[in-house]
């Protein structure tokens, strides 16, 4: 066990510095707990994992000549139709080969899917599968070629068939780690002599041996790109199951920072046209269409994922601080105050309800428009209709109402609620959830946004509130120790009683508290400060903006006049033809 004198505390609490507390803090740590609390604040590396298995098929209007030209960026001329398909101005294609079974010769990809599409006569037919592989971009090109030629020579092995191998770069407006594999493959196996033969039912059977065939797939990729991240000698590993799985052996392990990453919703694929929406609006200056909904939700859930992770951080954090205060009262004899007043008990920094009691006070009755009134302590609190909570009038001015009908909500829907009305009442609404810790989702992915970030501010506000009471409580321990050795070498007795340690303690806590308030006063001043210069910019802006319109105007008026000017002076310089004499008749024509 050693000692360590930790002058600044941003190392513990970045976001708070108080320097002028920090000298009379005494933080005894062992070696394991550093590594520990080393290993919990590095955050677990991984590698990105997706695959999917999706068909070509006639039915939706897809040929496999037009995917095969699509993904290898070539020239191909569907034999069956005469349709061309052109792509060789394409970008981003990176690597483009044909791979067949160990054994046989592979074809040449436009006459390889032309084959494809002869030996289907049916107009639903599927023509080709394909298997999307997301190569890891910690690997170098070489490295991710030789991954991607070692899974498409996996499948072509195991099924027998043949197909094109389509290596594509990131997009250059898009994730710049988004380096994936096209390995189209035909359904039928390809024969020793070069022609198609059965069908792979195996793949097709969608009940019984297709999805078996589906994890083995992922399975195999999931050893193929460890295999290949550990010869790169990179630390990070893939893992095919879902995050749910992950979040229960992480909390399994032990590991809760990793459990909270783990524990959001898995964001939906939103396909070409959605991601060609998305970079339009960009391009636009604007915001997606409404109509995506899945552009929004992975909007929420990203922003979700990364509450959570600060989130995490800042309870491994409380953690470890716990545990050295406790190793700190446990070993540190130089110190150690005297023994706490019997019924004392530790203050809690964030509000704690006794919520059995809470719902111990509600009474219901039957109302007549077939809806259940809850009563708390006898006054009206909100109205049971069945599907939702409605709460009684003036109710949500009430915390302890709000409170008591939340915990009926998330009763009665097993921890999903989703919040309706006025903004002010969510934002109150939110809060409370925080502040009293109700366990509780919501529905609405901007809503579960919303929840985190207060989760987070309660727990900052938490452990500031806990450090500055530890702290406190030292001070008076110095000071009560300092106290009892001036009164045993005083020649006289004291002229006014020492203050007592809970005194002491209570004094401490409000000028923790009074610091606090000062910093949210200040936070608020600058939030206040950056929203007047953003309308001082708005307006600015416009002046700007108004003063361009007129000088177009003005610039417009005068290219008006110097324009008409021009065609006055053309008209007076142009020669004018002589009138006719009166009485003379000019030459008559063809004579």
């Amino acid at each position: 066990m050693n000692y360590t004198l930790e002058l600044s505390l941003a190392r513990t609490y970045p976001c708070r510095t108080r320097a002028h507390l920090c000298k009379l803090r005494l933080r005894a740590v062992s070696s394991a707990d550093k590594s520990k609390s080393k290993e919990r604040r590095i955050e677990e590396k991984m590698a990105l994992y997706s695959v999917s298995v999706k068909t070509v098929g006639r039915s939706s209007g897809r040929s496999s000549t037009a995917a095969a030209a699509y993904r290898n960026a070539q020239r191909i001329v569907n034999e069956r139709t005469g349709e061309i398909h052109d792509y060789r101005r394409r970008k981003g294609v990176d690597y483009v080969q044909a791979f067949a079974p160990e054994g046989v010769v592979p074809i040449a990809s436009a006459v390889l899917w032309n084959q494809a599409e002869a030996a289907e006569v049916r107009k639903n037919a599927n023509v080709a599968r394909e298997v999307l592989v997301a190569l890891p971009h910690e690997l170098d090109q070489m490295q991710r070629r030789d991954l991607a030629k070692t899974i498409a020579q996996s499948l072509a092995d195991r099924y027998g068939t043949a197909g094109t191998l389509a290596i594509h770069l990131p997009d250059r407006e898009g994730d710049n780690r988004n380096h994936h594999a096209h390995i189209l493959m035909t359904t039928r196996r390809l024969n020793a002599d070069g022609q198609l033969g059965e069908k792979t039912r195996e793949l097709d059977d969608l009940k019984q041996r297709g999805p078996l065939e589906v994890e083995w797939i992922r399975e195999m990729i999931e050893v193929r790109t460890n295999h290949a991240l550990e010869r790169a000698g990179i630390d990070s590993r893939v893992d095919r199951r879902s995050l749910k799985a992950q979040h229960l052996a992480a909390l399994a392990a032990g590991d809760e920072v990793r459990a909270v990453q783990l524990n959001r919703p898995a964001t939906v694929h939103e396909g070409p046209r959605v991601t060609q929406i998305r970079r339009e609006s960009v391009r636009a200056g604007r915001a997606p269409l409404g109509a995506l909904d899945r552009v929004s939700a992975n909007d929420a859930i990203r922003q979700l994922v990364t509450d959570k992770t600060e989130l995490g951080l800042v309870t491994a954090k409380i953690l470890d601080f716990e545990k050295a205060r406790q190793a700190q009262r446990l070993t540190d004899s130089f110190w150690r105050a005297p023994p706490l007043p019997e019924g004392y008990r530790e203050q809690r920094t964030v509000s704690h309800l006794d919520k059995e009691a809470l719902l111990a006070r509600l009474s219901w009755e039957t109302q007549s428009d077939k809806g259940v009134l809850y009563r708390l302590s006898g006054e009206d609190a909100f109205i049971d209709r069945g599907l939702r909570l409605e709460m009684a009038s003036g109710a949500s001015q009430s915390d302890e109402k709000v409170v008591a009908a939340l915990l009926t909500a998330v009763d009665y829907h097993r921890g999903h609620i989703e919040l309706t009305g006025s903004e002010a009442f969510k934002s109150k609404t939110i809060a409370l959830i925080a502040r009293h810790q109700i366990e509780v989702t919501m529905r609405d992915p901007a809503q579960q946004a919303l929840l985190d970030k207060a989760r987070i501010d309660a727990a900052h506000e938490a452990a500031d509130l806990e450090h500055e009471r530890i702290v406190a409580a030292e001070m008076a321990r110095q000071r009560v120790a300092i106290q009892g050795y001036q009164s045993e070498r005083a020649y006289k007795e004291p002229k006014s009683e020492p203050e007592s340690l809970d005194q002491l303690i209570a004094k401490g806590m409000a000028e923790a508290r009074a610091r606090v308030d000062l910093h949210k006063q200040i936070e608020a001043g600058k939030q206040q400060a950056r929203q007047t210069a953003r309308q001082w910019k708005a307006a600015q802006e416009g002046e700007r903006r108004a003063e361009h319109e007129r000088l177009q105007i003005e610039a417009a008026k005068h290219w008006r006049e110097q324009d008409a000017a021009a065609e006055l002076r053309r008209r007076q310089d142009e020669p004018q033809s002589p009138e006719p004499k009166p009485g003379r008749r000019g030459p008559t024509p063809g004579r």
